[in-house]
């Protein structure tokens, strides 16, 4: 083998190597940074963000919001129901939701639900935040809290 081609060879052996070590740093650092607590968080949010753009459940008021999850309890569809709550609130929803059913406390629950949905029980708290507050016979009161998706325009239960 001559001069000319042994200095190819050690150059691209050398090359090769520092690629493969570059390669491998930066493996390294993608991986690491995929575990880090900031990849993981940027990741939730951005999940969050679709999960809530592609959310069309939910009225365009807050009484017309609170409507239609009546309207659902009303047929027993509690997976509906569960959908007019806000994203992260909709499995724990739909979880009390199929309990109440079982036991035969819809019907109870939606003639309250239908007595707190009046205009003089709701008030805006402030922009994109609603809130209907009702008690009975001076009882500790209900309050359902509503809040607009901010990507839809839809009015989402928050809290109930």
């Amino acid at each position: 083998m001559g001069k000319t081609k042994k200095i190819i060879l050690i150059v691209a052996i050398l090359a090769a190597a520092g690629f493969l070590l570059w390669g491998t740093n930066w493996l390294f650092q993608y991986y690491q940074y995929r575990s880090s607590p900031e990849y993981k968080a940027q990741k939730y949010i951005d999940e969050m963000e679709k999960k809530y753009r592609e959310d069309t459940f939910g009225g365009s008021t807050p009484e017309e919001t609170l409507n239609l999850f009546i309207d659902a309890l009303k047929k027993g569809d509690t997976d509906l129901a569960s959908k007019y709550f806000v994203i992260d609130k909709q499995e724990e929803w739909k979880g009390k939701l199929e309990k109440s059913e079982k036991v035969g406390n819809i019907d109870n629950f939606v003639s309250f639900l239908e007595k707190i949905n009046k205009p003089q029980n709701g008030k805006e708290l402030f922009t994109g935040s609603y809130q209907f507050v009702y008690s009975l016979n001076n009882d500790t009161p209900w309050i359902i809290d509503l809040v607009i998706n901010q990507f839809t325009n839809k009015w989402k239960i928050d809290e109930l």
